[in-house]
């Protein structure tokens, strides 16, 4: 029913004392044309014509309201052409224009709409840039370049909260943040490594990565970054103060470890679930939740590794990494179903839609409250 490769909400011409819920937005890529199309959440089937987005389809985003889109050139068909974006009235469903970065012919990493300006962060082999773009005019106001290459981002209301890296390098994490100038402030973690090397060539050659995770607090004004047997960092976004964890959180034992991943994502209680891998461990990291107000933190799942916070609620994937549960803090997991490979969650009203990895299953709807599954 979908070849999907990425979801949004988009909440369009909807009030929410109507109670309606409104049209999820597929993004529909292709060689040589991506589609943005409108689908309808509970039938799963498209409900208005699809919006021709040409080669745009990469690092997008929606406006606080939901009413507008944002998306970058994921390629660009002429060598030597510009970075650029493309703007979508998603109330009208039409495209409003494109506006082309001169000299800028680096791959765009993110878009966020951050009071009023849409922010566009290209990020290199050694430095990072980012653009403020004003998306009624489509001209640029300004933009400010700083050391490091992205890791992870976030956006929260007032800024762009970026996990940067040395170039080449594994070595100290720092934490910028972009507000809609853009202005830029910086903090280094001295405790939480990230960055990745490489050695040797061929058959020989190894990498080493250390990605820590990055999530923010639902007021959007503190950052927690997570690594791999080091202690976690809390940071306040308006003054740059680092608090760190007492202990050291989330290592799997191992005597050759050769990098670590870290995924967060907070709930709306400020709890944080945090889980990852490391490579060439012999226990898996799982899935935990952690109280950043005393760092105590306590397992959902040891075996699990991968999860989505979408609605307030965990999922996770079953046993053997098939099916799909909810892990809740407290009592046992509510199994939804037991068979096809998740591959991404949305979280709309009373309902999640599912898609799959693979050919024999695409999608499904699933009733929140009685846990009932529709798979297509």
């Amino acid at each position: 029913m979908l070849a999907l490769a990425a979801l949004l909400l988009a909440l369009v011409g909807t009030s929410p004392a109507s109670g309606k819920v409104g049209d999820l937005y597929a993004l529909r890529y292709g060689a040589k044309m991506n589609l943005l199309v409108p689908y309808d959440p509970v039938r799963l089937v498209p409900s208005g014509p699809a919006i021709r987005m040409g080669h745009f389809a990469h690092a997008w985003s929606t406006s606080p309201d939901r009413s507008r889109f944002v998306a970058a050139a994921g390629w660009r068909p002429t060598k030597g052409k510009p970075a650029a974006l493309r703007f979508v009235d998603l109330a009208t469903g039409r495209v409003e224009g494109t506006l082309s970065l001169p000299g800028e012919f680096r791959r765009v990493t993110a878009t966020a709409w951050v009071r009023g300006r849409v922010l566009v962060a290209v990020s290199g082999s050694s430095s990072t840039t980012v653009y403020s773009i004003d998306p009624e005019r489509r001209v640029t106001i300004a933009h400010v370049e700083f050391p490091g290459t992205v890791v992870l981002g976030e956006r929260a209301r007032s800024f762009l909260v970026l996990l940067l890296a040395q170039p080449d390098r594994i070595g100290p994490a720092t934490i910028a943040v972009v507000d809609q100038s853009p202005r830029v402030r910086t903090v280094q973690l001295d405790r939480i490594a990230a960055g990745t090397t490489a050695t040797g060539v061929g058959s020989g050659r190894r990498t080493t990565v250390r990605r820590p995770a990055l999530a923010l607090a639902p007021s959007g004004l503190r950052a927690l970054v997570f690594g791999a047997g080091e202690p976690a960092a809390s940071i306040d976004l308006r003054t740059l103060a680092v608090r760190y964890a007492p202990l050291r959180l989330l290592a799997a034992a191992s005597k050759r470890v050769e990098g670590s991943v870290r995924t967060a994502a907070t709930l709306p209680d400020g709890r944080v679930v945090v889980s990852g891998s490391d490579y060439g461990a012999s226990a898996a990291v799982g899935v935990w939740l952690v109280d950043p107000k005393d760092w105590s933190r306590r397992v959902l799942d040891a075996d699990a590794t991968w999860f989505r916070v979408a609605g307030g609620l965990v999922f996770a994937r079953g046993e053997g990494g098939v099916g799909l549960r909810i892990l809740r803090p407290s009592g046992s997991p509510v199994e939804l179903f037991r068979s096809g490979s998740v591959g991404n969650l949305t979280v709309v009203g009373p309902r999640a839609l599912v898609t799959f990895f693979g050919k024999n299953q695409k999608a499904a709807v699933i009733e929140l409250g009685t846990g009932r599954a529709a798979l297509g």
